[in-house]
């Protein structure tokens, strides 16, 4: 079994077979004991006897002291990884972001179309309330993939006016 094991700011990958333990694909002697019932170890690595404790602290995390040191330690097995993996993949995911109307109002114009290239800043929809104007900008640059209105819809507070794609998501 490989584990991707983290010790403070190291990490590294540790292979466990039936007659070797590898680090990093370098082999060392290494054997691990319980004594008695309780959360201490006796190891010995690499020839040197060693006394160890680790108590479990959550999934895959244990807090270890170990010559006189305390050490959080997280290990990740090929699942844990996997499940890391796919939480980093969706976060890194860039969803469609929707602009809003900011109050109540009617549509008097949409300045885009469907599928054009917007830049931060650039005014998008202009809504008019109490008689007065409100251009609806967007923060970021994207492609418009929605738009939800027409001049002279009457809009709610909130409601979807135009959604955004992510540049980022053309390029991959």
């Amino acid at each position: 079994m490989i584990y991707e094991v983290r010790v403070e700011d190291y990490k590294c990958e540790v292979e466990v077979a039936e007659d070797v333990v590898r680090i990093n694909g370098e082999p060392v002697v290494v054997d691990l004991s319980t004594i008695g019932e309780t959360n201490q170890y006796s190891m010995i690595l690499n020839g040197v006897s060693h006394r160890m404790r680790a108590v479990k602290s959550g999934r895959g995390s244990w807090d270890i002291r170990f010559n006189g040191r305390k050490f959080r330690v997280d290990v990740l097995d090929c699942l844990g990884r996997a499940i890391l993996e796919m939480k980093r993949s969706e976060h890194q995911v860039q969803r469609p972001r929707s602009l809003s109307a900011p109050m109540p109002g009617v549509v008097v114009s949409v300045e885009v179309e469907l599928g054009d290239l917007v830049e931060a800043g650039q005014g998008l929809v202009i809504v008019e309330a109490m008689k007065m104007e409100n251009e609806v900008k967007t923060e970021t640059g994207g492609r418009v993939l929605g738009i939800h209105v027409a001049r002279g819809d009457v809009v709610e507070n909130g409601q979807v006016l135009v959604d955004l794609g992510s540049l980022k998501d053309e390029m991959t």
